[in-house]
């Protein structure tokens, strides 16, 4: 299954996220991933503005239209899961500094 054919929602609808484990890709109106996460609770972990790159995606997605696509994996495939979509798409939030605001 390819990640675009991942459940979807649009960032700004977020608190809609399930409660289950899964690995969540955040890519663009144009499909550029930014960022690969995992959460032990999609909807808990994106609960909110507690995110480490929220401040970063919330700036950017009124240009890019950010949507979180995700992909329910058991909670001990997470680390694995996580890694895998990382190498693959190298994302630029991957591999940065957390930026403050």
């Amino acid at each position: 299954m390819k990640w675009k054919d991942w459940s979807n929602i649009l960032f700004r609808e977020r608190y809609t996220l399930p409660d289950c484990s899964g690995v969540y890709v955040i890519a663009d109106a144009n499909d550029r991933v930014w960022y690969v996460g995992q959460a032990a609770n999609l909807k808990g972990r994106w609960a909110g503005k507690s995110h480490h790159r929220y401040p970063q995606l919330i700036r950017s997605n009124r240009q890019l239209c950010h949507r979180i696509y995700w992909k329910e994996f058991p909670i001990n495939f997470l680390d694995e899961q996580e890694q895998h979509y990382i190498n693959l798409f190298q994302p630029e939030l991957n591999g940065c500094k957390v930026k403050k605001y």
